[in-house]
């Protein structure tokens, strides 16, 4: 009786450790769906038979799936799985955008839900500034199509190769939204490279709808690069996607001002990486050239 009631303790300082721990601390690091009743919903139900499977001598019932319980994939169901379970139940249920920003339709929230944006430093702000959850981005800094491969990306508490990170994932939708670190190389040795990881990522994702997002613009004052190129680079990227089936979404020129340049609106004190405010004109342009 006092082992029953210790455990039991445990699972309420779980609990209290939950409530105060921000969605993505304990990130799954396995494919678990935690829908562990197997009745294609993910809701209180799974959290209590989740917490009934951590305890002793658990009995299973008939529609209990184990492998989904394993939120973390080390084999065992405790606490930490039902932590797990608890959060993306809580993450599903809060809104995609957690922006401020009015008119995003059912259908552009359906959109991003089940998309990865993947890319770059520009590509990682879409999470970080809490735009979308970290579920919803693959990104590093420095990321361009040359490299891409090399890196390895955070995602749900690891590390991954990119297509491994989105095997784990599994969008419904890839957003390839980076470039910048490429706009010093020669126009066609990137387009080549860029192939590559659109390949790749067809293969790892085979479901995927596969879309292309344009370079951002830079300011006057970025010393990195220059709109030309820029340009010249969304150009080529326009007539990919055009010959290899994919979407295609520019993301320039909602950014820019009459000189060509990243607009003041928009600014950042590097001129290269938008700021905050860029980011809901950015997925706004996304979803309406892509889902209308």
């Amino acid at each position: 009786m006092k082992k029953a009631a210790r455990v039991s303790a445990s699972f309420v300082c779980a609990l209290l450790l939950c409530a105060f721990l921000p969605l993505c601390a304990f990130a799954a690091a396995s494919a678990a769906s935690g829908d562990v009743n197997n009745d294609g919903k993910l809701n209180a139900r799974d959290i209590v038979l989740v917490m009934k499977a951590a305890m002793p001598n658990f009995t299973p019932p008939a529609n209990f799936v184990s492998k989904a319980a394993d939120m973390n994939g080390d084999g065992k169901i405790n606490a930490r799985d039902v932590i797990l379970v608890m959060k993306e139940v809580i993450r599903r249920s809060i809104p995609v955008l957690n922006t401020g920003v009015s008119a995003y339709s059912d259908e552009y929230n359906a959109f991003l839900s089940g998309a990865v944006f993947l890319g770059d430093s520009i590509c990682k702000g879409i999470s970080g500034y809490g735009f979308l959850p970290a579920d919803n981005v693959v990104a590093e800094n420095s990321v361009a199509a040359y490299n891409v491969f090399d890196f390895d990306f955070g995602v749900r508490g690891t590390t991954a190769k990119v297509t491994d990170a989105l095997m784990t994932l599994n969008p419904a939708n890839v957003v390839v939204f980076m470039g910048m670190n490429d706009t010093w190389r020669r126009l066609d040795a990137f387009i080549a490279d860029y192939g590559k990881l659109v390949d790749a990522v067809r293969e790892a994702v085979p479901n995927a709808a596969v879309y292309v997002a344009t370079i951002t613009p830079v300011g006057a004052n970025c010393t990195y690069t220059t709109n030309a190129i820029i340009d010249s680079f969304n150009a080529a990227l326009k007539n990919f996607a055009n010959q290899h089936g994919c979407g295609f979404a520019d993301v320039s020129s909602v950014l820019k001002g009459s000189d060509n340049n990243l607009s003041s609106v928009y600014l950042s004190s590097d001129g290269l990486h938008p700021p905050r405010s860029a980011y809901p004109v950015i997925l706004n342009a996304v979803c309406r050239q892509i889902v209308g």
